[in-house]
């Protein structure tokens, strides 16, 4: 598998497992099954982009909401 085709398969993950994930009453967006569950936290790396604005990433992805997902 090509970087390309990586990043364009994990941003198709990402977006339907959010939409997948968009109408749950605690907000809570799981990804994987079974014992391999993982919990979006979304304050994670949370950044203020006027001190610290990204310079170098891979890939962009903005959301419907106007959320930016970085690889």
């Amino acid at each position: 598998m090509d970087r390309r085709t990586f990043i364009i398969d994990t941003s198709i993950l990402l977006a339907s497992a959010y939409s997948m994930n968009m109408g749950k009453a605690n907000d809570e967006i799981i990804f994987g099954h079974g014992n391999k569950q993982y919990k979006w936290d979304k304050t994670w790396a949370s950044i203020n982009d006027k001190k610290l604005p990204v310079k170098d990433c891979h890939e962009m992805v903005f959301t419907y909401q106007g959320d930016i997902i970085l690889l």
